[in-house]
């Protein structure tokens, strides 16, 4: 048995979208062979109504949850900061009906009803975890895991990946590889700022499966590119540096370090720390 420290009940997987949170916990689903119960905010939207409509569907997760029968499971959360919305004077603002009416119960549940002998993670996402209240997702999340956007090994890694899985949709049977001149590192280099998802997507949208049929006529180069993502570039630049400086300062405040450079800036001004 895990000693109580090192029972992990909640994880939060948080990063701008298309970095592979999802797929993340589809993968660890699949790695345990297990349940996986979707309760994203847009799943219960509009549904269990009333005063006790929180409770009946939290007591529902925990009764199929903890049944041997279906172990183990996976609870999946994605944009998990909408149940983890502000309290006090902010949630006059928020919507009654939301899913921010789940969070008192989710987190009874989770502390008091599964225990480190239960064979349950809850795993969170999401691309705007700074829309949460910081207090209840410490509280509630046991772990917390950035998935950052890909730096230029990794943009290299996935260019060459997702050509070669476009490349296989041809149905002439012929093996197509990437040529030897192809440069790939140039579109790795610009690239920059693009998650995983949007590279992905940038691939697909260029070397259709109609393209790769008609590369003997006319071979591919990586200027077929460059349209496709030149119509996302200032929008994907822009969020890239928002996006950056909001993780930051997140895993800043999510850590602690926020509090530890206020003391350190308060023990260099002479104050009291």
């Amino acid at each position: 048995k895990l000693p109580d420290e090192c029972a992990v009940k909640a994880i939060m997987l948080y990063g701008p979208s298309g970095s592979g949170k999802t797929m993340m916990v589809e993968a660890i689903a699949n790695e345990l062979g297990a349940l996986l119960i979707n309760i994203s905010p847009a799943r219960v939207k509009g549904t269990f109504p009333g005063k006790n409509g929180m409770t009946k569907l939290v007591h529902m997760l925990n009764c199929v949850a903890k049944d041997v029968k279906n172990a183990p499971v996976v609870v999946y959360i994605d944009q998990c900061d909408q149940y983890f919305v502000g309290g006090g004077k902010k949630a006059k603002n928020t919507d009654k009906d939301g899913p921010g009416r789940f969070k008192k119960d989710l987190l009874t549940y989770k502390q008091q009803a599964f225990t480190k002998d239960d064979r349950v993670i809850i795993i969170g996402t999401s691309s705007s975890p700074e829309k949460g209240d910081i207090k209840d997702m410490k509280n509630f999340f046991d772990k917390f895991l950035y998935l950052p956007y890909p730096d230029y090994p990794s943009r290299l890694m996935l260019w060459r990946k997702f050509i070669k899985d476009q490349l296989a949709l041809a149905e002439t049977g012929a093996r197509r590889d990437i040529p030897d001149d192809f440069d790939l590192s140039t579109l790795a280099h610009i690239s920059e700022g693009f998650s995983s998802g949007a590279i992905c997507k940038t691939v697909k949208k260029t070397l259709t499966k109609r393209r790769v049929e008609r590369l003997d006529k006319r071979p591919h180069n990586e200027a077929e590119f460059l349209n496709t993502l030149a119509l996302e570039a200032s929008r994907n630049q822009l969020s890239y540096q928002n996006d950056m400086e909001a993780f930051r300062e997140f895993t800043s405040n999510i850590t602690g370090l926020t509090d530890e450079r206020k003391k350190i800036k308060d023990a260099k001004e002479g104050g009291d720390g």
